[in-house]
């Protein structure tokens, strides 16, 4: 078996790698029926959908047709500035709440991007935050602080 695109067989390895964390993880709730979804059920088929998209995904790279890719070099410090962004917005949540741990982290992870530019960060924060809060609070319902608690 030779890989001609590297960077697609590992692009897909990493999405059916996380696809079975999460379809695994899953397995601890209640996955109930079809007609009767628990809470389990959605986790578990986005896994598996999330796994079977890894797979293609990682079979076109094994295909003569397409273009011969190598591995690069990861820029680890963007990698970092991105990972910590998340679990800054992560420890934020509560405290500040989902308006303005959003907020931080669009910006903080946009910093880590080459063309990185204040205008652009901010217009990015404008646009994605009220979004967020009108899915996941408005929309799916989720008991999460808009702002701190102080007000």
């Amino acid at each position: 078996m030779i890989i001609h695109d590297k960077k697609n067989f590992v692009a897909g390895a990493l999405y059916v790698s996380f696809g079975a964390l999460v379809a695994i993880g899953s397995a601890s709730y209640d996955l109930g029926t079809a007609q009767r979804m628990g809470p389990g059920y959605f986790p578990l088929a986005l896994g598996l959908l999330l796994m079977g998209v890894g797979l293609l995904v990682a079979a076109s790279a094994l295909g003569a047709a397409g273009p011969r890719t190598e591995l690069g070099h990861w820029p680890m410090g963007t990698v970092a500035v991105v990972l910590l962004s998340v679990v800054l917005f992560g420890l934020l949540l509560r405290p500040l709440g989902l308006l303005l741990a959003a907020t931080v982290l669009i910006l903080a992870s946009a910093r880590a991007h080459s063309a990185w530019n204040w205008r652009t960060s901010i217009i990015s924060a404008a646009i994605l935050v009220p979004a967020t809060a009108i899915v996941f609070v408005g929309l799916l319902g989720l008991r999460i602080p808009l702002l701190p608690s102080a007000f």
